[in-house]
């Protein structure tokens, strides 16, 4: 099926070009081949690997990314056909909102406090101490990994 999907999607691209000098360029390459000039060849089964981990990225469910997959548990889904690498954890955590301003005030006290109350100091250590275990982990290997060069 790959095949025959592949080498029709190949002559459609091949024939779309109306320069005879990049239709020459095309025809050489190894664009849309089943096996390329490495010997390497187009694989259904990395297809599964792509879609499922493209249903992560695009937030479908973990639950329906299985039903999709038509897999017989999570743990084979997300574990083995999801893949995560770190342009993902780049965006996961560009998605997590700014951390809270620490607003002062001129109009406070000798003791800190404006109006008679506390400044909204945030507790960073109660925000922390809410995250996942794994979140944390790769969190700290960032940081650490932040400071190699």
């Amino acid at each position: 099926m790959m095949r025959v999907d592949l080498k029709a999607a190949r002559k459609k691209w091949i024939e779309e070009v109306k320069k005879p000098e990049e239709k020459t360029e095309r025809e050489q390459s190894d664009f849309l081949k089943y096996q390329d000039s490495r010997g390497l060849f187009a694989d259904f089964h990395s297809n599964r690997h792509t879609f499922i981990t493209n249903l992560e990225r695009v937030g479908v469910s973990p639950r329906r990314a299985q039903s999709l997959a038509r897999h017989s548990d999570i743990p084979l889904t997300m574990g083995v056909y999801t893949h995560i690498g770190l342009h993902d954890q780049s965006v996961a955590i560009e998605m997590l909102p700014a951390p809270p301003e620490i607003k002062n005030s001129s109009k406070g006290s000798a003791n800190g406090k404006v109006n008679g109350s506390s400044p909204a100091v945030p507790d960073l250590g109660a925000a922390w101490a809410k995250l996942p275990e794994k979140v944390k982990a790769e969190i700290v290997a960032m940081v650490n990994g932040a400071g190699k060069t």
